[in-house]
Parts: structure tokens; sequence; C-alpha cells
């Protein structure tokens, strides 16, 4: 099972839309695929989207928690984009603004799904 994580502005799932900073996203979209497949699809809030610093290790913990091996929406900064290699989680640039279900397909399309 592939478990794919979207930075999203809104709780709406597919229907949401990629938010316009990644570690800072109010949301992440979780979409668990089996055999190229959406399994499930839940939301859960980023605990710290407001918080003024330190919040890359806060989400690279939650993404590994929920056992997240990739992580779509824009780009990454520096220490964030060395935290997902150092953790194996692979990053997926998606423009902000484009439907969440548009940005799942694209990553099902770019994995040879």
């Amino acid at each position: 099972m592939l478990i794919i994580a979207v930075a999203s502005s809104t709780a709406e799932g597919l229907e949401g839309r990629v938010a316009d900073t990644l570690a800072r996203a109010p949301y992440y979209t979780i979409v668990a695929l089996d055999d190229c497949r959406v399994e499930s699809v839940r939301v859960v809030e980023n605990p710290a989207s407001t918080f003024s610093h330190g919040v890359g290790p806060i989400v690279a913990k939650m993404l590994l928690d929920m056992n997240a091996s990739l992580l779509a929406g824009p780009m990454p900064g520096e220490s964030f984009s060395s935290l997902l290699k150092e953790h194996g989680i692979r990053f997926i640039a998606i423009e902000p603004g484009v439907r969440v279900s548009e940005a799942v397909s694209r990553i099902l399309s770019s994995i040879g799904c």
C-alpha cells in the first residue's frame, strides 16, 4: 500500500485544493493506494501550521507516523526538503490551487500507474 499526503488548504478531501505552503499547510489529505487504486481518503489537520518555527520536524514525524511515503504540494524549503529525503519521503511538486483529485491523478501518472 502506498500512502500519499497532499498539502491542502481545506478539509474537503479530494475536492479540496493544494495549499500555497507545504510544511505550514492547514491540512493534509491522506490518500491510501492499493494497486494504483484509491482505497481510502482522510484529512488530517496540521498541528504545526501556526508555529513560528520548528514546523518541518513536526510535519515529517507526523508523515512518518502515518506511513506516508510521498508528499505533494508546493516546493519545500531547503531544510524541510532535507528532512524529507533523510526519512525516505519522496516529494512531488504540485502548484497551489490545483484540485487534490487532479494532484492524485498527476502523482499516479508520475509513478507509472
